[in-house]
């Protein structure tokens, strides 16, 4: 400050400096205040935060007070951060379903010409308990007149119902600002829970079986649950209960799933949502009952109770005696029959006979297609006609099954009081009727 036309003979002049708080109530911080330039930050804001400048001048002998020349107040302005949505603000959606990713980006402006440092940003997420959750991240310097982007994402795995989101940049003014009442956004939004059923599909060898059916005794249980979410993928062993219990009155064991026998295929997270566990034991002969349960990541069970499946092992190596069905038939006909123990035979060979003992036709093992331990339909159907592709006579024909295994034995006969009944000596008899 300054002031001019000074006669220090005559003049008086004085400068006080008054601090007025909150309340309006003054207090005289500086008096009689000489030097032209004065520092003012010895000064609370906080305390005061408004300032009086009291210039007071006498002549009594010429009556002609100096004259204020200028007075100013000189300040580095603080910067002023603005959560400045209106410019940008993307919320990815105020409905979102479990396990997708909450996502926001917007910008924070500094309007001053101050800079600002590493700009301090809080997110808070409140349910309706007003549980919160905080995070923090440090966004780069807002320059003066600078513009940061500003992105979070969080998971709504843990998340169900509605909520409130938060963003505040600079929280409890982390540096000096002028005010706070704009660095605030609010916004609410929902999330709804998993609550469908993953689908379970349980195969022996990649064959879906009835109860009672027959497996080998190191058949690969394959056990696969589909969810349809496509957020919160089955990544975790856990998704799957097993256990297996020998019948008629064994207890059901749990089956370790860190055992050398598991093998666990996660749920891949760029296609759908399917979990693969496959289980391959080496039983013994005997009856048993599977006991399986799978779980997706909200807990949901495949079914209210377990789903169960009875099977037969039978270790040695058999096959039964082989009907064709249908019998008679006009156009065609396929082969059932079951083979039990580990592997099946390397030679299978249907001969097709007249009554006299003439051969006019022999299916071989390739020719019936994949055959696998168990009960088996042939993918072959035999349409009547003998080696030369002419069709037989209208009549009846006998047949009987060859077999045998690595070493050229023949597969030992699995009795089955149901069909053997039709076989005399291992030959049976099909009836060709167009």
């Amino acid at each position: 400050w300054n002031v001019n036309d000074i006669d220090f003979f005559e003049d008086e002049y004085k400068l006080d400096i008054i601090g007025i708080n909150a309340a309006g109530d003054e207090t005289v911080l500086f008096q009689n205040v000489d030097e032209f330039i004065f520092d003012l930050s010895p000064i609370k804001s906080n305390q005061y935060p408004r300032i009086k400048l009291n210039y007071y001048t006498k002549d009594s002998i010429s009556r002609s007070s100096p004259q204020i020349e200028y007075w100013r107040v000189l300040y580095k302005e603080k910067p002023e951060a603005v959560l400045n949505t209106d410019n940008l603000f993307v919320f990815n959606a105020d409905t979102l379903f479990q396990g997708d990713q909450l996502m926001v980006n917007t910008v924070a402006d500094n309007i001053t010409d101050s800079d600002m440092d590493s700009m301090l940003v809080k997110f808070t997420i409140v349910d309706k308990q007003n549980n919160e959750v905080n995070r923090f991240m440090r966004a780069a310097p807002l320059p003066g007149q600078g513009r940061i982007p500003l992105t979070f994402e969080y998971p709504t795995d843990g998340l169900v119902g509605i909520y409130e989101f938060r963003m505040e940049i600079n929280p409890a003014m982390d540096q000096p600002e002028q005010f706070a009442f704009n660095n605030l956004g609010v916004r609410r939004f929902e999330v709804f829970g998993d609550r469908l059923n993953p689908l379970l599909d349980v195969t022996f060898d990649g064959v879906r079986i009835m109860d009672g059916d027959i497996v080998a005794p190191n058949a690969l249980i394959s056990v696969i649950a589909k969810d349809e979410n496509t957020f919160l993928f089955m990544q975790d062993p856990e998704t799957f209960e097993l256990a297996l219990r020998q019948l008629p009155d064994g207890q059901a064991e749990t089956i370790d799933l860190s055992s050398d026998a598991i093998t666990f295929y996660p749920a891949d997270t760029t296609g759908e949502n399917v979990a693969r566990l496959e289980y391959q034991p080496d039983l013994k002969t005997g009856e048993y009952e599977l006991i399986v349960q799978a779980k997706d990541v909200s807990g949901n069970f495949s079914g209210d109770q377990a789903y169960t499946v009875r099977f037969k092992v039978v270790e040695e190596s058999m096959v039964s005696n082989v009907l064709n069905y249908p019998n008679p038939f006009s156009t065609s006909t396929e082969f059932v029959f079951t083979l039990t123990g580990y592997k099946v035979p390397e030679v299978f060979t249907i001969r097709i006979m007249t009554l006299s003992g003439k051969v006019v036709k022999e299916i071989t093992k390739e020719e019936l297609g994949d055959l696998r331990i168990g009960l088996n339909r042939s993918n072959y159907k035999w349409d009547g006609r003998d080696e030369y592709g002419s069709k037989l006579a209208n009549g009846v024909y006998l047949y009987k099954v060859f077999t045998s295994d690595d070493n050229q034995e023949s597969f030992d006969h699995f009795a089955n009081n149901d069909i053997d009944a039709f076989f005399k000596k291992g030959f049976g008899k099909l009836v060709i009727l167009r």
